[in-house]
């Protein structure tokens, strides 16, 4: 018989959430049985509303139901694809880059209070002969399970079908009654005229009300189609959409009878403005308002997200929304929260704050650091430990070396071949830093309030990088040079 491994279940590898994982597909069809039941009792109750309370009969009632169905379905299936679908993937993503040490990291560090009522023991993430954060993060099956289940319930309560109900029933309600109200549109041209006074709804005649309203449906649903599809849809867009609907006819009418406007035009203008994008609305009202209410001073304080490697002007957009208008912000705030509410990935939110972590230190002059490739906090740590000759590299090649050693009397050389591809690993290391102290220097020149720093003076920079909270928590949760060494099975033979 072949050998069988015998598993110590005691150092299985991390099993986070699995009896999650296994009810997915279930809970997916669940979740989709339950939406489409309640679009369609949605789409029910308001047909009975039209027909007993607004009394609707013939051929407006048929005419009303059959574009409330249309328009209803229609704006429903993104958002239902997305949270029987899409909403999982992105679930993931974080569950992916938070197992173990690193979702223990993460909940001692923003969720700490909460933890802590769940009896969490914190004490795995600390080196018993240190006293700081463990850089080889092991914990054990039950704080594992605990972890992942806290998770999921902040996770759910943020962002769960939950928090999703109530602006997803919001605006199937609106977008009912503006077909609805099309519907009465319709048929009151044909009785009494386009532009009779009985047919107008904010002062607006049916073919603008129409076309304000076709134009804010046509954002809505193209919009959560290109979000659905990005997998970056969030509760706060879901508002935005039934936001636009409800002012889409005031907001033609007032921007159309501003621009001065035609018949014609102004119903065109109406439809556009009811297509662009929120963002762009914003930029308009702002404009138009601020330019008959303020003439002085116009200057602008310069955008510090901008400076960070990988940030647009849109990206700077996206984290404003969010309250972050510096770069020291980034620290403070909970990267999952703030990918999700942003839509941005979250491996990209960990690099715009682990390269926070280096400007806040090194101030402006870190951009010079971009060459080396030194604008993240962990590859700082990671340099600072091969010049203290404790990165992994090294330490895995002397452990090597010495079972080697102790193995065979014929590779005595082991030892001293090691070293020597040590040595040079911190002869780059040593290099590396003194081309690091040449470019800030350098930029340090170019702004005469900023002290030059000598080569010393640069490595202790570096060196409280390494060392700083916020260092440990990203080299947890988004390692460069550094994993967290998961709990192996170990196997042997009989």
């Amino acid at each position: 018989m072949s050998d069988m491994p015998v598993t110590d279940l005691a150092n299985a590898p991390p099993d986070l959430l699995s009896e999650v994982d296994k009810r997915e597909p279930d809970s997916k069809l669940i979740r989709f049985r339950w939406l489409c039941a309640l679009v369609v009792v949605g789409w029910a109750a308001g047909c009975l509303f039209l027909l007993l309370v607004v009394q609707l009969r013939g051929n407006e009632f048929t005419r009303a139901v059959l574009l409330s169905a249309i328009v209803v379905v229609l704006g429903a299936a993104p958002f239902i694809t997305f949270l029987t679908k899409q909403w999982y993937v992105r679930r993931n993503e974080f569950r992916n880059r938070l197992s173990d040490g690193a979702l223990l990291c993460y909940l001692d560090r923003y969720w700490l209070r909460r933890a802590t009522v769940e009896q969490i023991d914190f004490s795995e993430l600390t080196d018993q002969n240190t006293g700081r954060v463990s850089r080889d993060i092991r914990t054990t099956r039950p704080t594992r399970d605990k972890s992942g289940e806290l998770f999921l319930k902040i996770y759910d309560e943020q962002y769960g079908i939950k928090a999703f109900m109530t602006p997803f029933i919001l605006l199937l309600v609106i977008s009912f009654a503006n077909a609805a109200l099309v519907s009465w549109l319709w048929g009151c041209a044909r009785q009494f005229g386009a532009t009779s006074n009985q047919c107008l709804v904010f002062g607006a005649n049916p073919n603008l009300a129409t076309a304000a309203m076709a134009g804010a449906y046509m954002f809505a649903v193209g919009d959560g189609v290109n979000s659905v599809r990005q997998n970056t849809l969030n509760i706060a867009d879901v508002y935005w959409y039934a936001l636009r609907l409800l002012i889409a006819i005031p907001l033609g009418v007032a921007v159309g009878n501003f621009s001065g406007a035609t018949t014609d035009s102004h119903t065109l203008v109406a439809f556009g403005l009811g297509a662009f994008p929120i963002e762009e609305i914003q930029k308009l009202l702002r404009r138009i308002t601020m330019g008959q209410i303020q003439t002085g001073d116009t200057r602008q304080v310069p955008d510090q997200l901008l400076s960070l490697e990988g940030v647009t002007v849109r990206t700077s957009s996206l984290l404003a929304a969010e309250g972050i208008s510096s770069i020291g912000q980034l620290e403070s705030k909970d990267p999952v929260l703030l990918a999700v509410r942003t839509g941005l990935e979250f491996d990209f939110i960990l690099y715009l704050a682990s390269q926070a972590v280096v400007r806040r230190q090194l101030g402006p002059s870190a951009g010079a650091l971009v060459p080396l490739g030194l604008v993240e906090a962990q590859a700082i740590r990671q340099l600072v430990d091969t010049l203290n000759g404790e990165d992994d590299a090294q330490k895995a090649r002397t452990d090597r070396a010495e079972g080697q050693q102790a193995a065979s009397d014929g590779k005595a050389n082991a030892q001293t071949t090691y070293k020597t591809q040590d040595d040079e690993r911190m002869t780059r290391a040593s290099k590396t830093l003194e081309d690091a102290a040449i470019l800030i220097r350098a930029a340090a020149n170019t702004d005469r309030t900023v002290t030059a720093p000598s080569t010393e003076s640069v490595r202790t920079s570096f060196e409280q990088i390494a060392e700083a909270p916020y260092t440990s928590f990203l080299s947890a949760v988004a390692p460069r040079g550094y994993r967290i060494r998961d709990n192996r099975m170990l196997s042997s033979t009989n």
